[in-house]
């Protein structure tokens, strides 16, 4: 217990005030969700990985490894026939993807792009929610 009293007195005034409790209590509960919350955010992570790949080969209708123009315009014209929203139809540019210029979108383009692109929006997120 005494231990604890030292622990949670961070200015060593022998006193325990209401900012000192709730920085130890911010930290112990820190320590047990930050290992919870990691393990979650890396399945996340994956799971998206797995369908964003889902989705190139699916856009991929050859099989060539590559994502075409007239591919991507099918792609495009079946996400706006399923009515995607205008924040995901503006995703979806092919020069931005096309990265290095060769006229076809490789997956390793598509995935780097798309990364960039949803760090950005989850970005955007988490400010308003803590704004």
């Amino acid at each position: 217990m005494c231990a604890q009293f030292k622990n949670m007195d961070a200015n060593n005034d022998g006193k325990l005030e209401l900012h000192e409790i709730e920085a130890f209590l911010m930290k112990q509960a820190m320590e047990t969700a930050l290992p919870m919350i990691t393990e979650q955010l890396k399945a996340v992570k994956a799971q998206i990985a797995d369908e964003l790949k889902k989705a190139f080969a699916k856009a991929d209708a050859d099989g060539d490894g590559f994502v075409d123009r007239a591919e991507f315009d099918v792609v495009l014209q079946e996400a706006k026939d399923a009515g995607e929203s205008s924040e995901e139809m503006e995703l979806m540019d092919f020069d931005a993807m096309d990265e290095n210029k060769d006229g076809k979108i490789s997956e390793e383009e598509f995935m780097k792009y798309m990364g960039k692109a949803m760090k950005k929006k989850f970005r955007e997120e988490l400010i308003k929610q803590f704004a």
